[in-house]
């Protein structure tokens, strides 16, 4: 199944094809089967991309990004089908696939492409030379481009794209993942009373993320009562954090590490024992048990 999502601000989604020859036509032009990702890097701000190179951002603890995208693909029923009116509005296709995970079909990934304004064109001419040369004329066309832009991949968790501007002009929420601390909030973080002095760093995007939130959330794990519970959680998990005089000593060398330790990355699996660092942040939200009609 190829779908279609219109710009604007309803942003409707739309059936493109659904005949398996021409899906099969699309995905084979874009070559995803030969599509490999398992070599990407996690996007840095600061770090520009070679050609073909994949980047990704893990979107566990912020899936409504990915969410309508894979909720039109799961309910195709009620979507429109694109249409010669809807060419100017196109704002990109993607490519469905599914699989079987117990006894239920789900999303596998999701292969995307953006639209540009020059691809889309009520009428076209363009010189053939298969064959003898000739004129052919088309009307009412979008000109696909033979790559993929970005991929949802459903058992990672991750968005996989090749620049980032283009990835956020799909998907205009990344700004709001992966909104950064600003310098002057840096600077409140590392001038935190639970810190020794600390020299410049130079600090990823990703956690300067993390700082943002750790602000905005957890603010009280800066502050001097909770010093004892960090210490002993750092002591715990024997992380390589230097304690001088009372205080953190934060430098480049162990930021990562200082900065998960604040926002409580690290834990203990509650069978195994395991000492493990999550992936995310995410809260974990119990289900509702239905109720039983079973009788004790």
């Amino acid at each position: 199944m190829i779908l279609g999502k219109l710009k604007g601000k309803r942003g409707d989604f739309v059936k493109v094809l659904s005949s398996t020859t021409e899906v099969d036509k699309f995905k084979n032009f874009l070559d995803t089967g030969h599509i490999s990702t398992s070599q990407a890097m996690e996007f840095e701000s600061n770090y520009r991309a070679d050609v073909g190179e994949w980047l990704y951002i893990d979107l566990s603890n912020d899936r409504g990004i990915i969410d309508p995208f894979k909720n039109a693909a799961l309910n195709t029923t009620n979507l429109n089908p694109l249409g010669t009116a809807d060419i100017k509005s196109i704002h990109l296709f993607y490519n469905v696939t599914k699989k079987q995970h117990n006894g239920q079909t789900v999303i596998d990934k999701l292969y995307f492409q953006q639209v540009l304004p020059s691809a889309k064109m009520h009428k076209a001419g363009y010189l053939s030379l298969a064959g003898e040369p000739h004129i052919k004329i088309e009307t009412d066309i979008v000109a696909l481009h033979a790559y993929v832009d970005s991929i949802w991949d459903e058992d990672t968790k991750r968005l996989y794209f090749h620049k980032f501007e283009k990835a956020h002009s799909m998907f205009p929420d990344l700004d709001k993942f992966f909104r950064a601390a600003t310098d002057e909030e840096v600077a409140t973080f590392t001038r935190s009373e639970i810190f020794a002095p600390a020299a410049d760093l130079n600090l990823k995007t990703r956690n300067r993320n993390r700082i943002a939130n750790i602000l905005k959330n957890k603010a009280d794990l800066l502050t001097r009562e909770k010093f004892p519970k960090l210490k002993k959680y750092i002591k715990d998990y024997n992380l390589p954090v230097q304690i001088a005089r009372g205080k953190l000593v934060l430098e480049n060398a162990n930021a990562d590490v200082v900065i998960k330790a604040l926002s409580e990355f690290y834990y203990t699996a509650e069978i195994s024992g395991e000492k493990r660092e999550a992936n995310s942040t995410h809260k974990h939200e119990p289900t509702p048990m239905p109720p039983s009609n079973q009788q004790a």
